[in-house]
C-alpha cells in the first residue's frame, strides 16, 4: 500500500481504476503511467521519523553518552550540571566557543532506565548500552573513575547543553505555507480553486510522513489565511511532539505536504487540474512535492 497525499488512493491498482472512472477516455495504459508518476513522486517523499538513536557507554562507576571524540577536543573542562545530581558534562574547550562532548551519569545515583527517561526528554533515544561504546558505536576505553580536581567546577547551568537539552514549552508553534499556485505530482493546482477551499485546512491534523496512525499525530492546524498576492495558502499551527520540535526549532525539517481529496479534470493549459479541493491534513516530510522555499515551515 502507497500513500497518495494529493488524492484518495488505496494503492496503485485503486489508483489506476478511479483515474480510468475519471477520465472516459483515458486506457488502462495511459492510467498506470499517470499512477506510476504519482507513485514514484510519493515514494520519494517517505521517510520514517525516528527519534536520533544513540549509543552508552556502560562503564564501571558510570554511564556515558559521547557526542564527540574526547580526541577532536582541544581542552576539556568538566561540570556538574545544576538541577541534575550526579550528572556530569564534559565540555570541548576552544579559543571562542564550548561545546558538549559528553555527558556522565553517576552509576551510584542513575540505573539504566533513568538514563533513557533523561535522554528521550531532550530528543535522544538510547540504542544500546555496551562496555567502551563510543560515539558511534565502536568500541573505545571507559572513563577513570576519578575527575582530576582541576579539571572540575562546582555547577554549570543546564542551558549550557542547548545542543541537547534545550527547555521546550509545549506545544510549539509553527509557521508554514502549506500550498501554492502550481503543479505539484503532475496535478495543477490553480489559485481560485485553492483561495476557495483553504479554511478547510484549520483544525486538521498535523502529520508525519502522512501516516495514518494515531501515533503519526504531532500536532494541530490552528490558523490558516490565503495569500492573494503571493497565490498560497498559509497558516499556523502546534506541535506537540517535544523531538519533532526541536529539529524543526534547529532547522533539520521543513518540509510540509498537504492531504487533500480533489476531483480530477482535463485542462487544455495544465494537462491534470485539481477541482474542488477539501483539505484533510498537513504533514511533515523531508522531501516534499511543494520545495522548501516555496511551501514548508517558515523561520
Amino acid at each position: 500500500m502507497i500513500n497518495m497525499p494529493f488524492a484518495n488512493f488505496i494503492n496503485f491498482q485503486d489508483c489506476v481504476k478511479k483515474t480510468m472512472a475519471k477520465h472516459k477516455g483515458w486506457k488502462k495504459e495511459r492510467a498506470s503511467a499517470y499512477c506510476a508518476v504519482i507513485e514514484r513522486r510519493i515514494k520519494e517523499t517517505e521517510n520514517e521519523y525516528d527519534i536520533p538513536t544513540v549509543h552508552l557507554k556502560d562503564c564501571d562507576c558510570r554511564y556515558a553518552l559521547e557526542l564527540m571524540n574526547e580526541d577532536d577536543c582541544g581542552r576539556i573542562e568538566i561540570l556538574n550540571l545544576e538541577g541534575f545530581n550526579g550528572v556530569k558534562v564534559h565540555l570541548c574547550k576552544y579559543d571562542d566557543f564550548k561545546k558538549v562532548q559528553s555527558l556522565q551519569f553517576d552509576k551510584k545515583i542513575w540505573d539504566k532506565d533513568s538514563v533513557k527517561l533523561f535522554l528521550k526528554r531532550y530528543g535522544k533515544d538510547v540504542l544500546n548500552f555496551g562496555k567502551g561504546e563510543g560515539v558511534d558505536g565502536t568500541k573505545q576505553k571507559c572513563p577513570t573513575c576519578e575527575i582530576p580536581e582541576q579539571r572540575k567546577l562546582e555547577k554549570i547551568d543546564s542551558r549550557i547543553l542547548s545542543e541537547l537539552a534545550k527547555e521546550f514549552k509545549l506545544p510549539y508553534e509553527i509557521n508554514f505555507i502549506a500550498l501554492k499556485e502550481g503543479k505539484f505530482n503532475g496535478v495543477y493546482y490553480r489559485a481560485e480553486d485553492l483561495a476557495k477551499s483553504f479554511q478547510t485546512l484549520k483544525d486538521k491534523d498535523i502529520t508525519i510522513d502522512h501516516g495514518k496512525s494515531v501515533k503519526d499525530i504531532v500536532g494541530k492546524v490552528t490558523e490558516v489565511t490565503w495569500n492573494e498576492s503571493e497565490r498560497r495558502i498559509e497558516g499556523k499551527g502546534l506541535i506537540y511532539n517535544e523531538a519533532l520540535a526541536r529539529q524543526i526549532n534547529q532547522g533539520l525539517v521543513k518540509g510540509v505536504s498537504v492531504e487533500v481529496f480533489v476531483d480530477y479534470v482535463e485542462n487544455k493549459q495544465h494537462g491534470v487540474m485539481a477541482a474542488n479541493p477539501e483539505f484533510v491534513a498537513l504533514s511533515i516530510v523531508s522531501r516534499p512535492a511543494c520545495p522548501t522555499g516555496e511551501c514548508g515551515i517558515l523561520k
